[in-house]
């Protein structure tokens, strides 16, 4: 799914029961902020907004008088997070291929939440304009990506035809056969 689920377990029909069968899979929660990855049909890696926005709403293109869009001065996401692009290239996907998951920053040091993601400076870096933001990251870290799903894969909808268990079991595969930072 590419929706956040319900947070109380224990108010979801039906949902203890197949825990006490064993039949529920967990996964951690991270706090971070939502990105989808794409390589398109060119082979090109993207980075769109959970809305699928490909650019910062302030540097998005800019909407001409005649309604036609400009694009020269737009930044997309891609620009940002090119480490992002990079170890998704290094995975070697097939074209039509989208990754969902969540961009996370890991809190390091001696601080009380240790372990714990610090979505301070995820926010800065997603709220900030790109200069900013790089700038941002190259004092204080790049996040990483927590890939938590495969919703398309070589353009086939794996949402609809493949279960979560079998897509894990994909990624798993993907991950293990081409290893990347």
């Amino acid at each position: 799914c590419l929706y956040k689920p319900e947070n109380n377990f224990w108010d979801q029909k039906g949902l203890l029961e197949k825990a006490k069968a064993g039949k529920v899979w967990y996964t951690l929660k991270r706090d971070g902020m939502a990105k989808l990855i794409v390589v398109d049909y060119f082979g090109n890696v993207q980075i769109y907004s959970r809305r699928a926005r490909a650019y910062h709403k302030d540097e998005g293109p800019k909407e001409l008088p005649d309604g036609t869009l400009d694009y020269s001065g737009a930044i997309p996401w891609s620009a940002r997070f090119p480490h992002l692009i990079q170890a998704v290239k290094g995975l070697n996907l097939p074209p039509g291929t989208m990754l969902a998951g969540e961009r996370v920053f890991p809190r390091h040091g001696k601080d009380p939440k240790q372990g714990w993601d610090f979505f301070a400076h995820i926010q800065s870096i997603t709220k900030s304009r790109t200069p900013q933001a790089i700038a941002d990251m190259n004092t204080h870290g790049h996040p990483y990506f927590y890939w938590w799903d495969m919703p398309f894969y070589s353009g086939q909808d794996l949402v609809r035809t493949v279960n979560v268990r079998t897509r894990f079991d994909m990624m798993k595969n993907l991950w293990l056969t081409n290893p990347t930072d």
